[in-house]
């Protein structure tokens, strides 16, 4: 999914279960048929999955789910100038 990525919070805590969990969530947003503008969502990323590097607020990424609706990917999408001719 083509996205604008909006930012990113570190997560670590214990669940109730006594389960580490550490991660980031990553805020984005993407255009959305149904929505006037853009839909905004979060997402969480376990920490064995990167961000690429040097990402900033606003660039464009591809984020990439499984079947179960979790994301496994983050790219970052560099968009080629239109050449004129």
């Amino acid at each position: 999914m083509l996205c604008k990525f909006l930012g990113m919070k570190p997560v670590h805590f214990t669940n109730p279960q006594g389960l580490e969990v550490k991660g980031t969530t990553i805020y984005y947003a993407f255009k959305d048929e149904a929505i006037e503008g853009y839909a905004a969502e979060k997402a969480f990323l376990r920490e064995d999955h990167k961000l690429p590097a040097n990402l900033e607020p606003m660039e464009d990424v591809e984020i990439t789910f499984n079947y179960r609706g979790k994301v496994i990917a983050v790219t970052k999408q560099i968009l080629k100038p239109i050449q004129k001719s």
